[in-house]
């Protein structure tokens, strides 16, 4: 989700092992890891779960009013930006909205990358303890596969990467976990052609990748039988 930290996908991780189920859970595991806390700030909309114990826990009380609880009026004023988004789906020739994924269609131009590449820093891979800690909780609750899988970056973000050895370390403590699964695909050779911006890809960028993705997962014999 757009704004999401880490500590939010972990509790949506933690609330999909409750739930019953075989198929493998895909998480996405960004190159430079592990930032801010485990526990996490909510930035999703929850109007729909506001009565789960776990989500009243962690939004404060101006976050879940009463009217965000009531069927019928707790979606009040939401009709226009989910129209807007609809139409931009439908009629936009620059994007493309795919479940909730926002997608750019086309490259950015050689001048544009010339400025983004210009503000690219040096990234590092982020792992701290208390992160380890809430894995260590949370993976022998996994009775269902975990694949954690780490996706390219452009060129000049590459070439600036300076956490490739703990990037690979990190993989490999989460490896030994409990029914966890790695999948490290940051080195593919793709070009600023396939990417929207220094970490996200483009449209064409998510097909390709996509198909990489899947052709890895079919490759690991744990795993296979869930991607045909």
């Amino acid at each position: 989700m757009d704004g999401s930290a880490q500590g939010e996908t972990l509790f949506l991780l933690a609330t999909f092992l409750r739930q019953e189920g075989d198929a493998p859970i895909l998480v996405n595991l960004d190159p430079w890891g592990f930032g801010g806390t485990p526990e996490p700030t909510l930035v999703g909309d929850y109007r729909l779960v506001l009565g789960d114990p776990e989500v009243r826990k962690r939004l404060p009380p101006e976050k879940r009013p009463l009217k965000a609880r009531i069927p019928g009026i707790r979606f009040h004023g939401a009709l226009r930006p989910n129209l807007a988004a609809w139409l931009n789906a439908k009629m936009s020739v620059t994007k493309r909205i795919d479940n909730g994924a926002t997608l750019q269609v086309f490259s950015r131009t050689p001048e544009e990358w010339a400025f983004i590449n210009a503000t690219i820093t040096a990234q590092d891979f982020a792992f701290p303890d208390e992160w380890k800690a809430a894995l260590r909780t949370l993976c022998p609750q996994a009775k269902r596969p975990v694949v954690w899988f780490v996706g390219p970056c452009s060129p000049r973000w590459m070439a600036l990467y300076a956490g490739r050895e703990k990037l690979r370390a990190g993989l490999h403590w989460l490896a030994a976990q409990p029914n966890q699964y790695v999948i490290d695909l940051l080195d593919l050779p793709y070009g600023e052609e396939l990417f929207m911006d220094p970490t996200h890809l483009n449209l064409q960028g998510a097909e390709r990748f996509t198909m990489a993705l899947r052709q890895a997962l079919r490759e690991n014999p744990a795993l296979a039988e869930f991607f045909p």
